[in-house]
C-alpha cells in the first residue's frame, strides 16, 4: 500500500481552481499499482495528483449519489403501502390518456 496526501479542491475548468481557505488534507491508503497508474495516467494527460484525485471522487459521487436515494426508497417501499388511491389513479389515467406520447 502506498499512503498519498492531498487537498481538497474544486476545478472550474482547466484555468480556474478554487481551493478553501481551509485546505481539507487526508491520507489514503491504496495499492501500489492503482498508485502507480495514477501517476502514469496524470503525468500523460498533464494533471496534478490532486486534480486527478478530485476529478475521480467528484465524478463517483456523481454516478453513485442515485444509488444512495434507489436503496431508501426501496427500504422504505419494502415496509409500507405504494399503491395509489383509487381515485388518484383513475384520475392519472384519464390525465395522461389526452396526451400525446
Amino acid at each position: 500500500m502506498v499512503s498519498v496526501t492531498f487537498s481538497v479542491c474544486i476545478f472550474l475548468d482547466n484555468s480556474y481552481t478554487i481551493r478553501y481557505t481551509d485546505i481539507m488534507k487526508t491520507a489514503i491508503s491504496i495499492d501500489k499499482k492503482l498508485f502507480e497508474d495514477a501517476e502514469n495516467y496524470s503525468r500523460n494527460a498533464g494533471l496534478s495528483r490532486s486534480k486527478l484525485y478530485c476529478n475521480a471522487i467528484a465524478e463517483y459521487i456523481q454516478n453513485h449519489s442515485a444509488d444512495i436515494v434507489t436503496e431508501k426508497l426501496n427500504s422504505y417501499y419494502e415496509k409500507h403501502e405504494s399503491r395509489l388511491d383509487k381515485d388518484l389513479k383513475a384520475a392519472a389515467h384519464r390525465l395522461l390518456n389526452t396526451e400525446d406520447w
